[in-house]
């Protein structure tokens, strides 16, 4: 049986990605954080993207020319698209 490469931990707001072991290498732990949230409204034929990004400790909704600030819980409820990561340097 072959062995997986990677095991996710998190709850897809923060985590770790923890690589498999190399034979003379330890583990490596990779943590990331969303940052961003792409939303698709409409159909294959049409329609508009949003986005929900972090700023800071603070999120935001952005729609062409507006921008609004929105809990993270909200912009968790959104039908994502495309999740954003970024990987913590510690």
């Amino acid at each position: 049986m072959k062995e997986k490469l990677a095991k996710v931990y998190g709850d897809g707001v923060e985590g770790a990605i923890r690589g498999a072991k190399a034979k003379d290498k330890p583990l490596h732990l990779f943590e990331y954080r969303l940052y961003g949230i792409s939303t698709h409204h409409g159909s294959i034929y049409g329609g508009h993207y949003v986005a929900h990004v972090r700023h800071g400790d603070s999120w935001y909704y952005a729609s062409d020319s507006s921008v609004s600030k929105e809990s993270l819980s909200d912009a968790l409820r959104s039908e994502a698209y495309v999740l954003f990561y970024e990987r913590i340097w510690e």
